[in-house]
């Protein structure tokens, strides 16, 4: 997934998308099915939105996965998916390996946005484009969608079955 400010052809024109995978499938050690959605649609980011005009996750999960699934001879299974992103791309597959952890084999979040790191940032940020956002949608909103967060909230079973976070 792309970061912020990019979109679905950031990973062609600068991630060498291209070239490493057809040496990974010259090499014989993929059969890939890259799929390079945009979240750069007059709307940032990979999660839903609190006001529930921009439901991104619900979208990844629940249209385009499965779209994906019947469109294309791929194997579903967990250990044939992994995902990776840039930024805001690698905050998204962060976020989406913990809420989703028996959907992925690998993740990998390069330079990874995290999250806010306290519900008074989140306050802040989610007040700029929602004035009246009550303080429980804040903290919801925080507890769901900040890394810090998800992992702090996590027991510790459920950390050893996240690979040892």
């Amino acid at each position: 997934m792309h970061g912020g400010g990019d979109d679905q052809t950031g990973w062609v024109q600068f991630g060498e998308v291209l070239s490493i995978t057809d040496r990974a499938i010259k090499d014989g050690a993929i059969p890939p099915i890259i799929i390079m959605p945009d979240a750069n649609t007059g709307r940032r980011g990979y999660f839903n939105d609190p006001k529930g005009d921009w439901p991104y996750e619900d979208f990844f999960f629940k249209e385009l996965m499965p779209y994906v699934e019947r469109k294309y001879r791929i194997k579903s299974d967990k250990k044939f998916r992994a995902v990776a992103g840039l930024s805001m791309g690698g905050g998204g597959r962060f976020i989406y390996a913990l809420h989703y952890p028996e959907s992925f084999s690998s993740v990998c979040p390069l330079s990874a946005v995290t999250g806010l790191l306290s519900v008074e940032e989140a306050k802040t940020s989610l007040s700029r484009t929602n004035p009246s956002i009550a303080d429980t949608a804040v903290v919801s909103y925080y507890n769901h969608y900040s890394v810090l967060a998800v992992v702090n909230n996590m027991s510790d079973v459920q950390k050893n079955q996240s690979g040892g976070i």
